[in-house]
């Protein structure tokens, strides 16, 4: 009876053994993973710092300058002879929307704590060229 118990011992042993192997591998296998998702990560950050980067310059003054002033561009600035040139009335003054205020204030407990300065709109003129 002795031997039946130690062969069940041993089993039970062996099963809980492999289990835990099993466990440390597949933590050592997740630990892998996330190394190279990190790697990964890591890669997509410094392409999307570049790309960013190209992006920027694409859209600078000067290399949109030099693209429109390029020998081989059939983009050029306009010259003198196809500026359109527009009037404009200024003589009329511009209005002011203006909103009134009921003279009745109620006062409530909020109202100590909110200064009573108003704000006022204000015209102003427009620079005559």
């Amino acid at each position: 009876m002795n031997l039946g118990r130690l062969i069940q011992f041993v089993g039970l042993m062996t099963v809980v053994a492999l289990t835990h192997i099993f466990m440390q591998m597949r933590i050592i296998d997740l630990a892998y993973q996330n190394q190279r998702q990190q790697e990964r990560y890591r890669q997509l950050l410094e392409e999307h710092g570049y790309r960013t980067y190209l992006i920027s310059r694409l859209k600078s003054a000067n290399y949109l300058g030099e693209k429109v002033l390029a020998d081989h561009s059939d983009l050029h600035f306009a010259d003198a002879d196809h500026v359109v040139q527009v009037a404009a009335d200024f003589s009329k003054k511009p209005t002011a929307i203006v909103s009134v205020r009921p003279e009745s204030r109620r006062i409530s407990f909020l109202g100590l704590f909110v200064s009573e300065s108003e704000a006022e709109a204000r015209t102003f003129s427009r620079p005559s060229f």
